[in-house]
C-alpha cells in the first residue's frame, strides 16, 4: 500500500509540475503579445502630423496600417525609426513646414545606455526567445517524465520572463509618458481656442 501512496503522490507532483509549466508557457506568450501590441501602438501614435483633425487621423491610420499585419520582428525597425529618429529627420524641410501645420513627435533622447543599437540587440534578443517559445520550445525540452525534468523547464521559463520584464516595463512607461504628454499638448491647444 505504501508503495501506490507514494506512486501516486510522485504522479500529483509530476502532474503539478507539468501544470505549472502550461501555466508560465502561457504567461511568457502573453507578455511577448504584450510587448509586440506596445511596439505597435508606439509606431502609431508617437508621431502625428497634419492641418486638420482628419488629417492627424489619415496619418494615424496609415501608420497604424503599416503595422497591423506585421510580426513582431518586422515591426522593430519601424519602432526604432519612430523612438530614436536620426538627426536629418528630426529638422523639418521649408516644403514639409508649409505642408503641415503641426507635427507631434514624441521619441527616445539617446544615452549611452539607452540608444538604438542596445535597443535594436534588446528586442532582438526577446524576438528570439519568443520564436523558440513558438516554434522550438518542444525541440528544446522533449517531454520529460520527471518532476525535475519539468523543474528544469520552469527555470528556463522563469529566466526568459525575467529577461523581458525590463523592456515590457520600459514600453509601459513609454505609452504612460506618451499619453501623458499628448493630453497635456491638447490641455494647452484647448487654452488657446
Amino acid at each position: 500500500m505504501l508503495n501506490k501512496e507514494l506512486l501516486m503522490s510522485v504522479d500529483i507532483d509530476l502532474e503539478n509540475a507539468r501544470k505549472e509549466v502550461q501555466r508560465k508557457v502561457g504567461r511568457n506568450l502573453m507578455l511577448y503579445q504584450q510587448i509586440e501590441h506596445m511596439l505597435k501602438f508606439l509606431v502609431e501614435n508617437a508621431k502625428l502630423s497634419g492641418s486638420s483633425i482628419d488629417e492627424f487621423s489619415n496619418y494615424r491610420e496609415t501608420r497604424k496600417h503599416s503595422v497591423k499585419t506585421k510580426s513582431m520582428g518586422l515591426v522593430v525597425d519601424p519602432f526604432l525609426e519612430t523612438m530614436f529618429p536620426s538627426s536629418e529627420g528630426a529638422s523639418s524641410s521649408v516644403e514639409d513646414e508649409k505642408s503641415h501645420v503641426f507635427e507631434f513627435s514624441f521619441s527616445i533622447e539617446e544615452s549611452d545606455t539607452l540608444n538604438k543599437n542596445s535597443k535594436r540587440l534588446d528586442l532582438s534578443g526577446i524576438i528570439s526567445d519568443r520564436n523558440d517559445l513558438v516554434h522550438h520550445f518542444t525541440q528544446i525540452f522533449k517531454s520529460p517524465d520527471t518532476v525535475e525534468g519539468w523543474l528544469e523547464i520552469d527555470s528556463y521559463l522563469e529566466s526568459k520572463r525575467d529577461k523581458l520584464m525590463p523592456e515590457y516595463k520600459l514600453l509601459q512607461n513609454l505609452i504612460k509618458n506618451l499619453q501623458e504628454d499628448r493630453k497635456e499638448l491638447a490641455e494647452r491647444l484647448q487654452d488657446e481656442v
